[in-house]
């Protein structure tokens, strides 16, 4: 179990970002969940060009806390992104990257694929599932036709052929196209 992100209560964010972060029994967010948070919200708020005061002035300490600083640049990014929607839907990109970086690298669980879906995409689109399925169907044209799989049946079922499909996808085209593809899906589906 990861430790709890200090000084957090589950409470202290609302909406779409606050449903990201949620432990499921109440808990506060873990740390790890924070980090990617606040590396999220660097990302966005890196500015194009280069700017010698980014590091001093605007970009925030990836230190696992939700304070004041991370507030406000989660503030700066939703405004940035045009609301808190858009970056939320970053973050669980971000969220899902995160899991088929680790899943990659031997660090994270097949089996864990249901409860990551959930976990990102899903709080934001309680067609998560459908839209893994849809993604995976687009995607599996992009892979070699020796590692190619059957169509998926849209059922929103993340069982054992979806799975497979999603390795084969994974090992096949890599953690951060994997991730790309599924927010490509989910901005499709929001237009």
């Amino acid at each position: 179990m990861e430790p709890e992100a200090p000084h957090v209560k589950a409470t202290t964010l609302a909406g779409p970002i606050g449903a990201l972060l949620a432990q499921d029994d109440g808990a506060a967010p873990s740390a790890r969940s924070v980090k990617l948070l606040q590396t999220t919200i660097n990302e966005v708020n890196r500015p194009a060009a280069f700017d010698w005061n980014w590091s001093k002035h605007g970009k925030i300490d990836v230190d696992g806390d939700i304070g004041p600083q991370t507030l406000a640049g989660l503030e700066r990014a939703s405004e940035r992104m045009g609301g808190a929607a858009a970056f939320a839907h970053r973050f669980a990109q971000a969220g899902f990257r995160d899991y088929a970086r680790r899943l990659d690298r031997g660090l994270e669980r097949l089996e864990n694929l249901p409860a990551m879906v959930d976990a990102t995409f899903g709080r934001l689109d309680p067609d998560a599932a459908t839209g893994l399925q849809d993604m995976l169907n687009v995607t599996r044209d992009e892979l070699p036709g020796h590692v190619r799989f059957r169509p998926l049946l849209r059922d929103g079922i993340i069982g054992p052929v979806t799975t497979d499909a999603f390795r084969t996808a994974l090992y096949g085209l890599g953690p951060d196209h994997l991730a790309e593809n599924m927010a490509a899906a989910f901005r499709a589906e929001a237009v």
